[in-house]
């Protein structure tokens, strides 16, 4: 008896399907459905996660370089400001009387002269002191 009869085939156990087609063929759309939603909803998870990494990466970046270049900034206003330091000193050192002096006597060839006239406001045209050196 290897042939079964015709009677068993609609047997539980007998056929993989079951009796009624049209209610297997619901049942597998709808579960093909309810994975295409859920694998819908899980990409759109990785994508968002996807997004907000790619945006926490790129501000982490834009942060980065706005430290380098306040750090370059930083450095670049140490820099003039020793600069300036050096010349205010140089200032300081070409506006010494000292060294004027020298520079008028010894590559000017001038000479202190002998007498300084002054004239007082308070005093009328005709009273100057007179003073010598």
């Amino acid at each position: 008896m290897l042939a079964r009869k015709i009677d068993y085939m609609h047997f539980q156990g007998a056929t993989p399907f079951p009796v009624d087609k049209n209610r297997y063929y619901d049942k597998t759309r709808v579960e093909e459905r309810q994975m295409t939603h859920t694998l819908i909803k899980t990409l759109w998870v990785i994508a968002i996660v996807g997004i907000l990494l790619v945006v926490h990466v790129a501000l982490s970046a834009i942060t980065t370089n706005y430290g380098y270049s306040l750090m370059q900034v930083k450095q670049n206003v140490s820099q003039l400001h020793r600069e300036n330091e050096t010349m205010r000193l140089d200032i300081a050192n070409m506006q010494a009387p000292e060294r004027i002096y020298s520079i008028a006597t010894k590559k000017m060839g001038m000479v202190m002269p002998a007498m300084v006239l002054y004239k007082s406001p308070q005093t009328s045209n005709t009273a100057e002191k007179t003073t010598t050196r």
